[in-house]
């Protein structure tokens, strides 16, 4: 499969092409990313997203940018198509592997940005 690799601070793009096996009515997409070990790091679905009719056969392209701030480790990124009538995901691409490098003495699977400060008394 893909892999790709990120660096702190760097938006990522993810896409697919869409080829349609049957009509549908206003698809969502949906997109995760997740942890080597499975656990859920970030979802989002296009539900405020209205993308129209598509016959059978008919192509788009989906994409999401993102700028994740993650721990250092391997991560799987997804996308899938969801028919809003049925609420069930009906194709899903490929999943992109990658690797983000994160910021040192940072640990767990996202970078909240902490800050830390001293003061005396």
């Amino acid at each position: 499969g893909a892999h790709a690799y990120a660096e702190p601070g760097d938006r990522l793009r993810f896409g697919a092409e869409v080829v349609f096996a049957a009509p549908i009515v206003d698809p969502g997409f949906a997109f995760s990313i997740s942890s080597e070990r499975g656990g859920v790091v970030y979802g989002e679905a296009s539900y405020d997203v209205r993308a129209g009719t598509f016959a059978a056969g008919e192509r788009t392209t989906v994409r999401i940018d993102v700028a994740p701030e993650l721990a250092t480790g391997s991560y799987k990124a997804q996308l899938g198509v969801v028919d809003r009538a049925a609420s069930e995901t009906v194709a899903a691409a490929a999943p992109i592997h990658f690797y983000a490098h994160g910021r040192n003495m940072v640990q767990g699977l996202v970078d909240l940005r902490g800050a830390f400060s001293v003061d005396r008394a």
